[in-house]
């Protein structure tokens, strides 16, 4: 292949993905393709009870049903010695902010057995498990599962579970509040405050969503009983961290048990660490001696996939007469649900509340909560989208009730490239970036100039539009440690193994175009392999942000040595000294000399010369195992348009334009591709998506897609996107994270587009997600404030004094 070819396909292009045609022709092998010989099938019995007492369970019907090979439940499985799921809530990353209680004590840790024994503690917990020998008999078999529930108090709302009163989800606990941290400094917040011209209160319930992966769960194990060796098959955010986790649930070393997984549909987080299920089946395969097989359906993904955000917020911002930014003051009470699983939404999202404005001081109580509810954890942008719409609610508040123009307000705070590094108040040092200009750059794409005029033309239509904006910063770090092995085969193939699987990504195109990059290999003969923990040893899989950030690191670290082995040999095949030899377009060449060897042509090399000195021997392959400790820093600026019919409260996304930094885009279209999936994800929670608990049965009433409303493509325009690249000078090669960029500013974006719009009207803010009927009730509302009855009190408000949110 040329130079020109090779230059077409590295880093900086925009290849076309490579899988692709394997996935859309049906060729994809997901976890539920997968059947084993003689395999037997899983089904679980769920609770119906957001809380109650197992005070029996009675399994003699359901295991007299033909075809049922066992009946299991949690006394089964305690009795067998398996422990509980290692969850491990918080971030340990050292760029990380540290939370810890306020008054000393532990944090407490709920242990979440794969399988309720004594109590359930929210609806669709799993409290038994049939398997059979069809799924039909299996599900015949749970039906006949009779389980005696002496039902509980429970409580679902996120505030309602920190008042001490509150039913108690855990009675070892004391409290529900699992964690109460602070953040930021006091003394100097307060004092802030107190001379302040402007003070802005914004109190908000961000709503509870799930991940509805276009893959559900599916899982397949087996047990080797001579080995003693289990293998679990199943998609998750990493081969090597559900591999060890099973281990430490099952009880057994790390060495007798085998992850296995290929193409993934789907994760965003809320997939990215073990389930109960998949502890379950393994178990099951060594209890049954056979294989058994799982495959979550839908509704059983609403019930009991892990969930996200929840995030009950009450925040001040200061302002001086001038407009400029002097503190902000708050609470943030996240909702983890019955197992406290991650508090990294609740951390991630307190360590950057003042985005990336200049702002002097800050403090904010940071509580996570239980509640009868599924686990939460993160989910796309972890924590950071709740806090961006926060600020840039307040700024829009802010603005109108002080009668700033909010695009100046934003400018006059916003830092400068002059002030790069900066050190927030949370302690987080941000490397560098140019925030005015993706500013200016998403105004200039979404034709900020030109809206009167839409507007205008709305008005003679009957509706009406808005427009807003919204910056944002985002935290990139995850488990800091990945490797990459690279082999060169002689055949004319490069392997790379790494620790990090595609969810989705495009990692077989893009990681593959490193190698192009570096080795000038054609990048269809790179081979990618993530998901087997027999080949992959150390990875810290998809999440936070760290997968071509981390991976590009390692690939690098490895092509360089492949190269360094390689000069040796070419020279000796050269005739030349290494000194002498150079590398490019995947061939080694002596200055001035005519003759040129290629890659492959030096790894048969390598394997057929005997005399070559001990560490060039062998195939060419080389190792780089990293462990990288800086956080990463993505930013970027969104503007949303919509339109609003205001006789029926409908809500229309009619242009939306974002630019995001990417520090150096590897390939631009798969960066455009997740950028655009992630504004969908972002305006899906702004305008339809809620996990809606009854507060009063703690039943979920969202649980199937009738209820919980999914945007689609035709409710969109086709999105303005704009790569900003600006190194960060905290990555060797100057990448930043692209994948979650996307969402970060959405929520924001949109919200504050629906509330210019309905200005006109008094609307001062719409709860998410800002439905058809939250529009409407809020105009109507409003007009009923505006001729004289009573309205109910505002969420943001604006006052010269205000006493500070609680805590």
């Amino acid at each position: 292949m040329s130079s020109v070819m090779l230059d077409s396909a590295g880093i900086g292009q925009s290849v076309r993905r490579k899988e692709d045609i394997r996935l859309l022709t049906g060729k994809g092998s997901y976890s539920d393709d997968l059947n084993l010989p003689g395999q037997a099938f899983a089904i679980f019995v769920r609770s119906p009870h957001a809380h109650a007492r197992i005070r029996r369970i009675d399994t003699g019907a359901a295991r007299a049903v033909p075809g049922v090979l066992a009946v299991l439940t949690g006394h089964d499985l305690r009795a067998d010695g398996l422990r509980p799921l290692p969850h491990q809530p918080l971030s340990l990353h050292p760029a990380e902010l540290r939370l810890a209680n306020r008054d000393g004590t532990p944090i407490f840790a709920a242990p979440h057995y794969p399988l309720a024994s004594d109590r359930v503690r929210y609806v669709g917990e799993a409290a038994a498990v049939v398997i059979a020998q069809s799924v039909a008999a299996a599900k015949d078999g749970a039906e006949q599962v009779e389980i005696d529930y002496e039902a509980l108090p429970a409580v679902i709302d996120t505030v309602a579970a920190a008042e001490p009163g509150a039913p108690r989800v855990w009675d070892e606990a004391g409290t529900n509040v699992c964690l109460d941290a602070d953040a930021g400094e006091r003394e100097a917040t307060e004092a802030a405050f107190a001379r302040a011209a402007h003070v802005v209160r914004f109190k908000t319930r961000i709503n509870r969503v799930t991940g509805v992966t276009m893959e559900p769960r599916a899982a397949v194990a087996e047990y080797d009983a001579a080995e003693r060796r289990y293998t679990l098959h199943a998609g998750s955010g990493g081969a090597v961290r559900l591999k060890d986790d099973l281990a430490t649930v099952l009880n057994v070393p790390a060495t007798r048990v085998r992850a296995v997984m290929r193409d993934i549909g789907g994760n965003f987080g809320t997939r990215g660490m073990i389930y109960p299920e998949f502890c379950v089946v393994a178990w099951a395969a060594q209890r049954v001696g056979r294989p058994v097989k799982w495959t979550c359906e839908r509704h059983e993904a609403f019930l009991a996939d892990y969930q996200a955000r929840d995030l009950a917020v009450d925040a001040e911002l200061a302002l001086d007469a001038q407009g400029a930014f002097l503190a902000m003051r708050g609470s943030n009470i996240s909702n983890v649900g019955a197992y406290p699983t991650n508090f990294g939404p609740l951390q991630k999202g307190v360590e950057i509340m003042s985005s990336i404005y200049r702002m002097p001081c800050a403090f904010f109580r940071a509580r996570a909560v239980l509640s009868n509810t599924s686990p939460t954890r993160p989910y796309r942008s972890s924590g950071r989208p709740e806090v961006m719409y926060v600020m840039e609610r307040l700024i829009d508040l802010a603005a109108r009730e002080r009668g700033f123009d909010r695009l100046e307000l934003r400018r006059r705070n916003l830092l400068s490239q002059a002030e790069l590094p900066y050190t927030n108040p949370f302690g987080m040092v941000y490397d560098s970036g140019d925030y005015h200009s993706v500013m200016a750059k998403a105004l200039e794409l979404g034709d900020w100039a030109g809206f009167p005029a839409r507007r205008e033309q709305a008005r003679r239509h009957g509706m009406v539009r808005g427009i807003g904006v919204a910056n944002y910063v985002d935290t990139a770090t995850g488990v800091p440690r990945e490797r990459a092995e690279i082999t060169v085969h002689p055949h004319g193939r490069v392997s790379v193994v790494v620790g990090t699987v595609s969810n989705g990504q495009g990692h077989e195109t893009s990681f593959a175009q490193l190698v192009t990059e570096w080795l000038g290999v054609p990048l269809e003969q790179v081979d990618i392999i993530a998901g087997d923990t027999d080949i992959v040893k150390v990875g810290g899989g998809t999440h936070s942000g760290r997968g071509m950030r981390l991976i590009s690191i390692v690939v690098f670290n490895a092509s360089r040595q492949i190269l360094d082995k390689g000069k040796r040999i070419a020279a000796r095949l050269l005739e030349s000294d290494p000194s002498q030899v150079t590398f490019a377009a995947g061939c080694f060449t002596v200055a001035g000399a005519s003759r040129a060897v290629g890659l492959f042509e030096v790894a048969a090399a390598a394997e057929r010369l005997a005399d070559l000195p001990e560490d060039l021997r062998g195939p060419l392959a080389a190792y780089s195992d990293e462990t990288v400790k800086e956080a990463s820093f993505p930013y970027g600026a969104h503007v949303c348009e919509v339109e609003i019919d205001p006789r029926l409260g409908s809500v229309a996304v009619v242009r939306y334009a974002a630019v995001d930094d990417a520090g150096r885009a590897v390939n631009p279209m798969i960066v455009h591709g997740q950028t655009h999936g992630g504004i969908v994800q972002g305006v899906g929670q702004a305008l339809y998506e809620h996990c809606y608990y009854d507060p009063q049965s703690g039943q979920l009433l969202a649980g199937s897609f009738m209820d919980y409303a999914m945007p689609r493509a035709d409710q969109f325009p086709f999105f303005a996107t704009h790569i900003s690249e600006v190194p960060s000078t905290t990555h060797p090669l100057g990448l930043r994270p692209a994948g979650e960029g996307g969402t970060t500013a959405a929520l924001a974006a949109v919200v504050n587009a629906i509330v210019d719009a309905l200005a006109e009207f008094g609307v001062r803010h719409v709860e998410m997600p800002c439905t058809s009927e939250r529009v409407w009730r809020a105009i109507r509302d409003a007009g009923a404030a505006r001729a004289g009855a009573q309205a109910p009190p505002a969420t943001g408000a604006v006052k010269k004094a205000s006493r500070p949110p609680s805590g």
